[in-house]
C-alpha cells in the first residue's frame, strides 16, 4: 500500500481531562489537553505547541516536538519551535513589497531579509486564549490576535484566531485571519518541529520520510526564491519514495530548508516515521507547498530537560503559501484585500505503525 494512501484506522476511545473557560492574559500561560492516547501542552505565547506526547512502542509517552521548559527560555526562542508565525511566515526578499501601487518597506529580523514575520511576528506575542473545550470525543483550544497597521511595516489591521482540534491520535488547526481595513500580505503557518524518537534522542537522520512532491521552489545563496520550480527527481532533493533523511543528508550536508511544491488538492502531503518509537507521523495540509527543514542553524540550544539541541536534532513540515511570493507575481498572490478571509487547514495523525 503507498504511503500517500495509507489510512490510519485505529479504534478511539477518548477520555477528556481539561476544562477551561474563556480568558484573557497579560502574562505567559501553558494548558494541557490529555486524550487519551496524545497529551498536550499549549502556550498562550505564540497560540504554540510546547510539548506533545504520544506513546512509543513500547506504551511509553514519548514528547516528540523540540522546545523549552520555562518562559524565559521560550521568551528567548529564535527558531520559533512549534508557534503560530506570520504575518507572512518564511522569507520575504529584500524587505519590501507592492500593494495596491504603494510601496512598504518591512523590518528585517534575518540578515537582508524578514523570516517568519519579523521580530515582533506571531510567534513572539501573547495570544487571546478565547475558547477551552472538552468533550468525550475531542478537546479544543482557541487562541486570538489582533496584529496592527504598521506592525513590522505591514499595512492594514488583521484579526487571527488559531483553533485546535485534539482527539486520541490527532491535532487538527484551523487558522483563519481577514484583513480589517487594508490590503495586505497573509500566510500564516504552524511551525511544528518535530523528532519522532523523542525531542532528547539525538538527531533525526535515520527517520524516514515521503514527500507527495516532484517540484522545489528554487533558492538563491540567501534562501530567496529565483522565481524557478526544480524537478527533484534523483536529485537530493527527491523523497517521492520513502528514504532515511540522513540518507539524502548525504548530498545535502548542511540540511534541508525549501519548500515542496503540492499537487491541487493533494490532501496527504507528507509521512514520516521513526524505527526507534516505531512512531509514524502524516501530515496532511491545504496549503500550497509544504517547507521542509532539518533544524540546520540550532546549535548548542539548550531545550527541555536541559538537552542541547545540535544541527539536525528535529525536522519541520510546515504548510505555507510560495515564499517570497509578495515580490514574485508568477505566484499565487498572498495579498488579501480589506475582508477577505485568509483559511488554511494543518492535520497530523500518529500512529504506532510502519506505513510499509
Amino acid at each position: 500500500m503507498s504511503a500517500l494512501t495509507f489510512l490510519f484506522s485505529l479504534i478511539v476511545t477518548v477520555v477528556g481531562l481539561v476544562n477551561g473557560a474563556a480568558t484573557k492574559n497579560d502574562q505567559v500561560e501553558f494548558y494541557v489537553i490529555k486524550q487519551q492516547n496524545l497529551e498536550v501542552t499549549f502556550s498562550n505565547f505564540g497560540a504554540r505547541i510546547v510539548s506533545l506526547k504520544f506513546p512509543d512502542k513500547n506504551g511509553k509517552p514519548t514528547d516528540i516536538v523540540l522546545g523549552y521548559d520555562n518562559v524565559e527560555e521560550l521568551k528567548a526562542d529564535k527558531f520559533d519551535f512549534n508557534a503560530i508565525v506570520g504575518r507572512v511566515a518564511n522569507r520575504i526578499g529584500h524587505n519590501q513589497f507592492n500593494s495596491n501601487r504603494t510601496h512598504y518597506k518591512i523590518l528585517p529580523n534575518d540578515g537582508k531579509t524578514i523570516l517568519n514575520g519579523g521580530k515582533k511576528g506571531f510567534g513572539n506575542v501573547l495570544w487571546n486564549l478565547i475558547e477551552l473545550k472538552n468533550t468525550e470525543r475531542f478537546s479544543e483550544i482557541t487562541f486570538t490576535h489582533k496584529s496592527v497597521n504598521g506592525e513590522e511595516g505591514f499595512p492594514g489591521d488583521l484579526h487571527i484566531e488559531v483553533k485546535y482540534k485534539v482527539i486520541s491520535y490527532a491535532i487538527n488547526t484551523t487558522i483563519t485571519a481577514h484583513s480589517v481595513n487594508k490590503a495586505t500580505p497573509i500566510d500564516i503557518a504552524q511551525n511544528l518541529v518535530f523528532n519522532l524518537a523523542g525531542h532528547n534522542s539525538g538527531n533525526i537522520l535515520q527517520h524516514d520520510l515521503q514527500i507527495n512532491s516532484n517540484k522545489i521552489v528554487e533558492l538563491n545563496k540567501d534562501l530567496i526564491p529565483t522565481g524557478n520550480l526544480k524537478i527533484v527527481n534523483n536529485t537530493s532533493y527527491d523523497f517521492l519514495h520513502r528514504q532515511s533523511i540522513g540518507n539524502n543528508l548525504k548530498k545535502e550536508p548542511e540540511g534541508y530548508d525549501i519548500n515542496y511544491v503540492l499537487p491541487p488538492r493533494v490532501g496527504l502531503a507528507t509521512v514520516a516515521h521513526s524505527n526507534v518509537s516505531g512512531i509514524t507521523l502524516a501530515f496532511y495540509t491545504t496549503a500550497q507547498t509544504v517547507h521542509f527543514w532539518t533544524t540546520n542553524e540550532v546549535k548548542n540550544v539548550r531545550g527541555k530537560g536541559g538537552v542541547i539541541y545540535q544541527p539536525h536534532a528535529g525536522f519541520s513540515l510546515v504548510g505555507e503559501g510560495y515564499p517570497d511570493a509578495v515580490n514574485h507575481p508568477e505566484f499565487p498572490s498572498e495579498i488579501y484585500s480589506k475582508g477577505k478571509v485568509f483559511s488554511r487547514r494543518n492535520l497530523y495523525t500518529f500512529a504506532l505503525r510502519d506505513w510499509r
